[in-house]
């Protein structure tokens, strides 16, 4: 499968803290209808937490901007990889999504709503690891 991205239009993220926001990965969900991005908040006016962004995908491939995009709190800074596990011979592709936030020295566990895709809850939380800048999931 190939994923090209044409950004035809700026959406806005979140406009609550002003700055430039950026995103160090996106990923595809495993049943295609959503965009997994990380969503940094601005070096020079740090939020309490960053995110990570969900974004719901039409039928033609664009962005849904009326049901999206949704956010999840990751509960500390610096998201920069972020990866789905892969499947096993107990669970799907993508039940968990972890996610390295480099700034808060954490790793964060998502437990990922296997109806929608569109819907996660923390399930786990590593604390104490140093700057953690990518993921990788082990069989």
């Amino acid at each position: 499968m190939t994923l090209v991205l044409f950004c035809r239009e700026l959406i806005p993220t979140l406009v609550h803290r002003p700055g430039d926001w950026t995103a160090a990965e996106i990923v595809l969900s495993p049943n295609g209808r959503y965009l997994y991005a990380t969503n940094r908040s601005p070096v020079d006016n740090l939020a309490s937490y960053d995110t990570l962004t969900i974004f719901e995908l039409r039928a033609d491939g664009g962005l849904n901007t009326v049901n999206s995009p949704k956010y999840v709190n990751l509960g500390g800074l610096g998201p920069r990889h972020f990866a789905l596990s892969p499947k096993t011979a107990d669970e799907p592709a993508g039940k968990y999504l972890a996610v390295a936030l480099e700034r808060s020295n954490e790793v964060v566990i998502l437990e990922v709503d296997q109806e929608k895709q569109d819907e996660m809850k923390e399930v786990a939380r590593l604390k104490d690891v140093d700057q953690p800048t990518c993921i990788q999931w082990l069989p």
